[in-house]
């Protein structure tokens, strides 16, 4: 019988399909039940706390192999990606710069950047906090540091939602309280004043698709 989810700060499909026994959250969004929210949500990252989901049954998979006999089975999962793109404050990307993420007690995830200064790695989808550690000034010297909410990004409807990529695109709006102060009023000034549009500290029609654009959802 479905079950009715309510969605919870942190969460996201992968997340939500992980929970439920799912491997692809695709199954999840497809559902017939959840058409509105699908329509509401073209974009499936970013999804409101307190929206409900209608979670349908689950239908076991199989394969028939014939008894007495070894068989091979590939299981086949969706992907849960972590991608961040490292740039200065002039957009300028830190190329081949080695990194490290820490994942809990798990080993640490290594590598370096391609040349758009992008990770990508696959983690857990129930994972919500790590730590990102960047070497831009070389493997010897100590690295930048940031500790990250995974899946806890807002609309850019609402105001946390503005505060969190803004601060994660260098522009510092103060704590992600859903408060549009003077720190936040402030930051969308500079926003806007980089990129062209009306400056007056309003994250209005223009401001908003132009921070969905710049940071990427």
């Amino acid at each position: 019988m479905p079950t009715l989810h309510s969605i919870k700060q942190g969460e996201c499909l992968s997340s939500i399909a992980h929970l439920y026994g799912f491997d692809d959250w695709k199954i999840i969004y497809d559902d017939p039940a959840n058409a509105e929210f699908k329509q509401k949500h073209p974009n499936p990252n970013v999804i409101f706390t307190g929206e409900q989901l209608t979670i349908p049954d689950l239908v076991p998979g199989g394969k028939k192999g014939a008894t007495g006999k070894k068989h091979s089975f590939e299981l086949k999962t969706d992907q849960t990606l972590f991608r961040v793109i490292v740039q200065d404050i002039n957009d300028e990307a830190f190329k081949a710069k080695s990194y490290k993420i820490t994942i809990g007690a798990l080993p640490p995830l290594t590598g370096k950047t391609d040349g758009n200064g992008k990770i990508e790695v696959e983690i857990d989808p129930a994972v919500e906090n790590a730590r990102l550690e960047v070497f831009i000034h070389g493997d010897n010297d100590p690295p930048v540091i940031w500790d990250l909410l995974l899946g806890h990004l807002d609309p850019v409807t609402k105001t946390s939602g503005q505060q969190a990529r803004l601060n994660n695109l260098a522009f510092e709006s103060g704590p992600v309280d859903n408060i549009h102060g003077p720190i936040t009023d402030g930051a969308i000034r500079r926003f806007q004043k980089k990129f062209g549009l009306q400056v007056d500290g309003i994250a209005g029609s223009k401001t908003r698709p132009k921070l969905e654009e710049v940071y990427g959802v």
